[in-house]
């Protein structure tokens, strides 16, 4: 073997071993970010936090987990999301009066911690395009805190769209039902006071497969 066999051989051997960074996500996953200098938490929580063109900060795939972290003006914080980058992204947060541990919370276990009235079921799409599945989301927004949660749960509920149809839309049946789904596309956006009625909150509950865990983000924002 010559010198630079050698060495191709150790630079190889050094990246397939190279450990994804180590990033304090429990410490940095905390409402009191929030409003906070994003550099300086970067910094602080060894983040790798890095200016990107669509006005927020990231960090790289050599992490676990992945920050999209949307700042104002003055550079102070405004939404955190974290997702895996890998399977070894793992955390636990507290927010909204709910903790949440990537590993073992369910979404029956964050219901059981919220109020009925702190919580809302926003679906991902009304007609979604054949064999697209999306998630839809939970979010948990108490009316003494400052900040919201946001976490992707199972998508397209179907149980759940044809109740809001007929409630809030009427006359839905097997043949316009596509047509009803576009009415409520055109209705509703994510702070329509209809996804705060009870009844629509309860049929949720009931047709959401609660022994499930999140899908794939969390989410943390000022209102």
């Amino acid at each position: 073997m010559n010198n630079k066999t050698f060495s191709l051989g150790i630079m190889l051997g050094l990246l397939v071993s190279t450990p994804a960074m180590a990033a304090d996500y429990n410490g940095f996953l905390s409402p009191s970010s929030l409003g906070k200098d994003v550099k300086a938490l970067s910094s602080q929580y060894k983040l790798g936090l890095k200016k990107q063109s669509w006005g927020g900060y990231s960090n790289s795939e050599a992490y676990d987990c992945m920050l999209n972290v949307e700042v104002n003006s003055q550079g102070k914080i405004n939404s955190i999301r974290a997702e895996p980058n890998n399977e070894k992204c793992r955390f636990k947060t507290a927010s909204s009066g709910v903790t949440y541990n990537t590993e073992s919370t369910k979404i029956i276990d964050m219901l059981n911690q919220a109020d009925l009235d702190s919580i809302k079921f926003l679906p991902g799409c009304f007609n979604c395009p054949s064999g697209l599945e999306l998630a839809d989301n939970l979010v948990i927004s108490r009316s003494q805190d400052n900040y919201y949660t946001e976490f992707e749960i199972e998508g397209y509920n179907n149980e759940y769209l044809k109740f809001m149809g007929t409630k809030l839309i009427g006359g839905l049946n097997q043949n316009n039902y596509y047509s009803i789904m576009d009415k409520l596309d055109a209705k509703l956006n994510s702070d329509s006071p209809e996804y705060n009625r009870k009844d629509l909150k309860l049929k949720a509950i009931k047709s959401y497969d609660l022994q499930q865990q999140p899908w794939s983000y969390y989410k943390i924002g000022l209102k």
